[in-house]
């Protein structure tokens, strides 16, 4: 199964919003690099961040889903 990185954020609070966003929304997500981030957080630009991914076959919807969840 491939996996395609949504959106990467700083925390693991701000990752966790999208991620219940979009599963609310019928889109199954999941979060990578959360307990490193959030145990080192000094590491998280080394590590690229905490990052939301989706399936390759949710990857449209699941950005046009993110792009409407920062407007609002």
């Amino acid at each position: 199964m491939e996996f395609i990185t949504i959106k990467t954020f700083n925390t693991e609070a701000e990752a966790y919003l999208l991620l219940n966003f979009l599963e609310s929304n019928g889109i199954q997500a999941f979060i990578f690099n959360s307990h490193t981030s959030s145990v080192y957080p000094v590491f998280n630009q080394t590590i690229g961040g905490v990052i939301v991914k989706v399936k390759k076959e949710d990857e449209s919807e699941g950005i046009r889903l993110s792009n409407g969840f920062y407007k609002l």
